[in-house]
């Protein structure tokens, strides 16, 4: 069964947190040699803190202050020589004008602890992206200032950690990773390695693979292909936007339950024309919501959509990257046709379009994006007059954490109950989450103005 939630209807606004004390300082270890981290064309322009909060039951055997612990040492160790560039702090090189990692140790990574006077049950939907859940995160506790902007960003911690623990004995981990340190795969492999240095094991079970320069750029640069997906930035503009920016003008939110019997429906009707070999569900579901989207929003007949998102390099490269890869090792494909295209295309040739950005993600295109990012600073493509505070929402990021599997990490103390991030709700953003109660299914968040979001709910659930 498909299910709407509104945050209206299931947001808890005040969380009633509070620190425990100051936070603190976690180490290394062992001392670590002082050296510049290198980062490649895509880390440099991902300056921005990805938030993700992870929640869990109580578990007897595991008391609050032994978890603090254990993680507070797993971290200590991590970062010793596994991931050292998380104690560091970011650094614009003035020689070469390139944002780089001081690793310096002295920095280190920001852990706190914290109580909440609600249960986890008092939240209510917990898999619902509740932006009263950044409560939970450290910045957002008397330290926002740090992330204020290119002024202040050689300050801000690279991977601030707070536990907070509820009434009822469970407990969740907000963590703060800077964007350019881990995408979302390496950011997998980075809990699966605390947690096993939580359970006791002396080294990681998944050794990141930390040379950035195997995505260096080549030279001199050779841009080899158009690059419409990217858009032009000075690199103060890089430093201090970030994609996950509010919208200017009041939205309405909702997030969309689907069940894995609507994905294979969605699925069935592109492939049921026979024009298509094959579909993935992400494939699917994209292209319907791109398809539908772009109907609800009234666009002009001849306007432009896009819809971005992200794919990995790793195994796209040649030679192949390792899969350990510990960076950023995606970059947006794209899709993009006139809104009237959109209106009269069947799903199948949605779909196809979809396709036909993965297919252009080959070692020669994806090493022409990054000599692109040589010789400009760009992020991936938003509407331009969303930001102007007059757009209609022509293109779109799908970001998704859909099949990550940051819930499947075996923790000592458990899996989490619900893993996943929190963000500042965008127009030109839109999440693809695990469905906690249908592990075939998937959950799309999204904002669009009313009276878009109406004709929107009446199309992307008719799946005829």
């Amino acid at each position: 069964m498909d299910v709407i939630l509104s945050t209206e209807e299931v947001v808890v606004s005040d969380l009633r947190v509070k620190l425990t004390g100051e936070a603190s300082v976690i180490r290394p270890a062992e001392g670590t040699e002082r050296r510049s981290f290198f980062l490649s064309n895509i880390d440099k322009v991902l300056l921005f803190t990805v938030e993700t909060v992870h929640f869990f039951a109580p578990n007897p055997r595991f008391p609050f202050e032994a978890v603090v612990e254990q993680l507070r040492s797993a971290v200590s160790r991590l970062v010793v020589q596994h991931y050292e560039f998380l104690a560091g702090r970011l650094r614009l090189n003035p020689q070469n004008g390139r944002f780089e990692i001081d690793c310096n140790g002295a920095g280190g990574a920001l852990f706190a602890v914290a109580n909440s006077e609600l249960t986890i049950e008092d939240l209510n939907d917990i898999t619902y992206p509740n932006p009263a859940f950044k409560q939970l995160l450290l910045l957002h506790h008397g330290q926002e200032e740090l992330a204020a902007g290119a002024q202040t960003i050689e300050e801000l911690p690279l991977c601030p950690l707070q536990v907070t623990k509820f009434r009822c004995g469970g407990f969740t981990i907000g963590v703060g990773m800077n964007h350019c340190a881990l995408d979302g795969l390496s950011a997998s492999h980075f809990f699966q390695n605390m947690a096993s240095l939580a359970a006791g094991l002396q080294v990681p079970l998944i050794v990141p693979c930390n040379d950035r320069r195997l995505l260096k750029a080549r030279c001199p640069p050779r841009i080899e292909y158009d690059h419409p997906e990217l858009v032009k930035l000075d690199v103060t503009d890089a430093a201090a936007s970030s994609l996950l920016r509010p919208p200017s003008r009041d939205y309405v939110f909702k997030l969309f339950r689907l069940s894995g019997e609507t994905v294979e429906r969605i699925k069935t009707k592109a492939l049921g024309s026979g024009k298509l070999e094959r579909c993935s569900g992400f494939e699917a579901v994209a292209a319907h919501l791109w398809k539908t989207r772009t109907v609800a929003l009234g666009m002009e007949a001849e306007e432009t959509s896009w819809v971005l998102f992200a794919v990995d390099m790793r195994p796209r490269m040649d030679p192949p990257l390792p899969r350990e890869y510990a960076g950023n090792a995606v970059f947006p494909a794209y899709a993009s046709a006139s809104a009237g295209e959109l209106e009269a295309a069947a799903l199948w040739w949605c779909v196809r379009k979809v396709q036909e950005g993965v297919g252009r993600m080959t070692d020669a295109y994806l090493r022409s994006c990054i000599d692109w990012g040589e010789l400009h600073t760009g992020i991936p493509r938003g509407d331009d007059g969303e930001r102007k505070g007059k757009g209609k929402g022509r293109s779109i990021f799908v970001s998704s954490w859909w099949r990550l599997g940051l819930e499947e990490v075996e923790y000592p103390w458990g899996k989490p109950l619900y893993s996943g991030p929190v963000i500042d709700d965008r127009l030109d953003i839109v999440l693809f989450l695990p469905n906690k109660k249908d592990n075939n299914g998937v959950n799309v968040f999204l904002s669009l103005d009313s009276h878009s979001m109406s004709k929107f709910c009446t199309l992307f659930l008719n799946i005829e």
